[in-house]
């Protein structure tokens, strides 16, 4: 068995737990962090946000697909807002995911990014001659990555809130 050295003192590591399952046992409920030095979530508030924001990537997902799923990607301009839209909230919540708490400002952006998905349809410009298809995709495509922001960034506030008590 190799030894550990403390890259500081240069003197050898003493071992206290021979493997991971002992650790794990001797730990097992002690309060965790919320996040670990590598991102991760440990606790119940980055759980809670790796959820809603991985289903946040679901729904930029959808956006992305939906007009040639549905049917009315001649649409351009919705299509193209939807394509645009999906692709910022997949990567927005793939960073909230790997990130939980330390990425919630991103949270405010799918808030910003859902509430433009519920008015664009009514937006003249932007989409002319809709059908009530996509219209009602939109509106309640955005409802969803809305709440979920919001649930996503008050569970950050909470796991932050617990990390520094």
């Amino acid at each position: 068995m190799s030894q550990r050295i403390n890259t500081e003192t240069g003197q050898p590591v003493q071992r206290t737990h021979d493997t991971d399952a002992q650790f794990e046992r001797i730990t097992r409920g002690f309060a965790a962090p919320d996040v670990v030095p590598g991102g991760g979530a440990v606790g119940r508030a980055g759980a809670i946000v790796s959820a809603s924001s991985g289903i946040n990537v679901l729904a930029g997902l959808w956006l992305i697909v939906a007009p040639w799923v549905a049917g009315y990607s001649g649409q351009t301009g919705a299509t193209w807002n939807e394509v645009a839209v999906g692709v910022a909230v997949s990567l927005i919540g793939l960073c909230r995911m790997l990130a939980p708490i330390s990425t919630m400002m991103l949270s405010l952006v799918n808030l910003v990014l859902g509430a433009w998905m519920i008015v664009a349809p009514w937006l003249p410009n932007l989409h002319t001659g809709v059908t009530a298809l996509s219209v009602w995709n939109q509106v309640i495509t955005g409802i969803v990555i809305a709440a979920l922001a919001i649930w996503s960034a008050s569970s950050s506030v909470a796991g932050t809130r617990d990390r520094t008590a």
